[in-house]
């Protein structure tokens, strides 16, 4: 009996220490997927970044992960970052980012400028002053080419 106590008391530890250590931080999941991000880590990924605000239980969000993860594994290698964050778990995210629906997205080239493609898929973005800064987002889907044709046009800016 005094082992199982023991056992459960070392379990909530570790639990309780593992939530305070990482509360406020980020981390990355195969270079895809974030729980924390703000215009200081965009800025040092150095990469052109498509940034996804989603939830799993949206199943808009659901739909759109297979388009991000190829997209990831066709142009992961070539200094391009898809960062997924679920929002119902970053709630504080809120504050930082104009997140008004789900599936949202930002574009940040290598110098952490939020981008709007000039581009006719640029027509499917929409501007907002939040904070006292200019956001350019999508809201929805975008197909893998839409994708495709933001990041190489993001490459010649």
């Amino acid at each position: 009996m005094k082992t199982k106590v023991f056992f459960a008391i070392l379990i909530a530890a570790f639990g309780i220490w593992y939530y305070y250590y990482n509360e406020g931080s980020y981390t990355k999941t195969d270079g895809f997927e974030l729980t924390y991000i703000d215009n200081s880590i965009i800025k040092n990924y150095n990469s052109n970044i498509l940034l996804n605000f989603c939830n799993t239980s949206n199943s808009s969000c659901n739909q759109f992960q297979p388009i991000l993860k190829s997209v990831y594994n066709e142009l992961g290698n070539l200094n391009v970052k898809i960062l997924n964050i679920d929002i119902f778990d970053n709630p504080e995210l809120l504050n930082k980012f104009p997140i008004s629906l789900i599936p949202i997205q930002f574009f940040y080239t290598k110098d952490g400028v939020n981008f709007k493609p000039k581009s006719e898929i640029g027509k499917k973005f929409k501007e907002v002053n939040f904070n006292d800064e200019t956001f350019y987002y999508h809201l929805g889907i975008l197909t893998q080419e839409e994708i495709m044709l933001i990041f190489e046009e993001m490459q010649k800016y």
